[in-house]
């Protein structure tokens, strides 16, 4: 488990790092272009700079999951094993990712609906956020004005959308954690994160009439009593809509080329 740690820690620490100085550097250069260019070369620079820097989150959101990805199997001994309510996390995500779709003026839209008010499970929150935003971010990349549903019962989770559906390629990917001739072309590195996270958190995927479903771990008895109330807190709640932002953003710059 240390050898994993310390894997997971130094991808996740070298890409930070190195993005940290890109920023930086990109900070200074735009400094510098307002002190001491004159300005029809800050004209020319500027728009060139902000477009780096626009860019930049999402070289670095790619550059995470990859880590994730090199990590594989062993992101299930460096991420938390929290009780906690799937049914409240859930309402969190789908009210933030509307507001955050209203707020860009796009009109696609989240319904959640619930099969029953609670349902504990064991697991990193951040996990479930990064799959669910990973579907969302399919769908609209898929069908800019996309109905997303997310249906959860007692034992599943069942995803679904308005749009043209996963091709052959992208199932085997999910069902079957393989990488077909025309994986990158359909989800990519996102739908292999959503297996590899899902896997991590015990959950099965299975295909129902089109829809992702994920069939949920029954909660331990032994943990009854560790049960936190809400999703995970108001720091899991802030990470989640960075992310969900973050994915937003890579999105609008994959439509713009």
């Amino acid at each position: 488990m240390q050898q994993n740690q310390i894997l997971s820690g130094g991808l996740w620490g070298r890409f930070a790092q190195s993005f940290c100085v890109l920023q930086g550097d990109l900070d200074a250069l735009e400094r510098v272009l307002y002190q001491r260019a004159d300005p029809a070369l800050r004209a020319e620079l500027l728009p060139l700079l902000r477009d780096m820097a626009c860019r930049l989150p999402s070289l670095e959101r790619l550059a995470n999951q990859t880590a994730d990805i090199a990590i594989g199997s062993a992101l299930r001994t460096v991420h938390r094993q929290d009780a906690l309510d799937l049914a409240f996390l859930l309402e969190e995500l789908a009210q933030d990712a509307n507001t955050e779709l209203a707020h860009r003026g796009m009109t696609a839209a989240v319904e959640l609906e619930l099969k029953t008010d609670s349902v504990p499970f064991v697991g990193d929150s951040s996990l479930v956020c990064a799959i669910m935003v990973n579907l969302l971010s399919n769908a609209l990349g898929a069908k800019a004005d996309a109905r997303v549903r997310w249906t959860l019962t007692g034992t599943a989770l069942i995803c679904r959308d308005d749009g043209p559906g996963l091709p052959e390629d992208a199932w085997r990917t999910l069902l079957e954690n393989s990488r077909g001739a025309g994986w990158m072309d359909h989800g990519g590195t996102g739908l292999l994160l959503i297996r590899q996270y899902a896997d991590c958190l015990g959950w099965a995927i299975t295909c129902q009439e089109g829809a992702i479903c994920f069939a949920l771990p029954g909660f331990p008895a032994n943990r009854q009593m560790e049960l936190a109330s809400g999703g995970g807190g108001e720091l899991t709640r802030e990470q989640a809509r960075h992310l969900l932002s973050r994915e937003l953003d890579a999105l609008e710059l994959k439509t713009r080329g």
